[in-house]
């Protein structure tokens, strides 16, 4: 799990970040447009849209962020029986999959902005789904 952004241009819906999550196994990728990067909006999308929905997964990695390395992220972790492992400070291949996953993004969703499209979080789920 790891943050892209900010964004060049707030969306319509005023989101400026996107949360990345990544299962290891099935290389399903779950992208979410989001308005600040903080652990709570975090904490949210990993129970709401991660776990509510697919299960709870065995590990969550994460970078060394403030975002994922705080109180709020370490009780839910606690909560769920989830083994939360932090990557090694500048070693983002430990958290190779989701780095990948948005080296990809990254040119797509400048090709948004340059076709001024402020909308840019519809497009989310549509990328999300297209086999990589």
């Amino acid at each position: 799990m790891t943050y892209c952004g900010p964004t060049i241009e707030q969306s319509a819906q005023d989101n400026k970040n996107i949360l990345v999550i990544t299962d290891y196994l099935t290389k399903f990728v779950v992208v979410k447009a989001v308005p600040n990067n903080t652990a709570q909006t975090a904490a949210q999308v990993f129970v709401e849209d991660f776990i509510f929905k697919f299960g709870v997964p065995r590990r969550l990695i994460t970078d060394q962020g403030v975002h994922f390395n705080n109180e709020l992220v370490k009780d839910i972790t606690l909560l769920f029986g989830v083994n939360h492992i932090q990557s090694t400070p500048y070693h983002p291949q430990t958290n190779g999959q989701v780095e990948r996953f948005n080296v990809t993004f990254r040119p797509q969703l400048a090709k948004l902005y340059s076709e001024n499209i402020n909308n840019w979080n519809d497009y989310l789920y549509r990328f999300a789904t297209v086999p990589h």
